[in-house]
């Protein structure tokens, strides 16, 4: 916090990216970033695409594990703004779109849209990828192709030796298949030691 509370502009803009982006994230989670609103334009000033779709995603896993699934699918929307062709930009926020337990978050549409253009990219490469692209067809009703996609997940999965992840796969397309669309419950954490 004392970091945060001294730096002043010209000590940010000295920093390397690596730290810049870590004063940012520290700031972040000992709620700095909104006190001191002033630090948000150094987002931008992460040189690199990739630092600050970094930020934005980190910070959007705060916001959920805080509680505040909203405020982290609008960093997830930034981020997808910043770099539309991202295949990790795209997959996180069709996936945030098509498991959201929030009603109000949810967008099946969007969410397909994102997840074809994330796997198209892909060319199938990630497993995880190719489960949200599966996941967006369950919330949109395709379950029988949601379930066939599903099916080549978990044959990749099994092939990189990744039981554990096979086996969630599994729960997911067993879900598919009964007709149901994933919701990914996200508890917030939990404050103290």
């Amino acid at each position: 916090k004392l970091a945060v509370r001294q730096a002043d502009s010209r000590n940010l803009r000295e920093l390397r990216q690596e730290s810049l982006y870590a004063l940012l994230m520290l700031s972040a989670k000992t709620a700095q970033l909104e006190l001191r609103p002033g630090l948000w334009p150094y987002v931008n000033t992460l040189q690199t695409l990739n630092w600050r779709i970094k930020f934005l995603h980190d910070l959007s896993e705060l916001k959920f594990d805080a509680g505040q699934p909203a405020e982290a699918v609008a960093l997830l929307r930034r981020a997808q703004g910043i770099a539309p062709q991202s295949v990790v930009a795209l997959d996180r926020l069709a996936r945030a779109l098509a498991t959201s337990p929030d009603f109000s978050l949810r967008n099946g549409k969007e969410a397909l849209d994102l997840a074809r253009q994330a796997h198209e990219i892909d060319q199938g490469q990630h497993v995880n990828i190719t489960d949200t692209l599966a996941c967006a067809l369950a919330e949109n009703g395709e379950f029988d192709q949601a379930v066939a996609v599903e099916a080549q997940a978990i044959q990749a999965a099994e092939a990189a030796k990744a039981t554990g992840l096979a086996d969630g796969l599994r729960t997911h397309q067993a879900l598919f298949h009964n007709k149901l669309p994933l919701r990914e419950e996200r508890q917030p954490a939990k404050a103290g030691p």
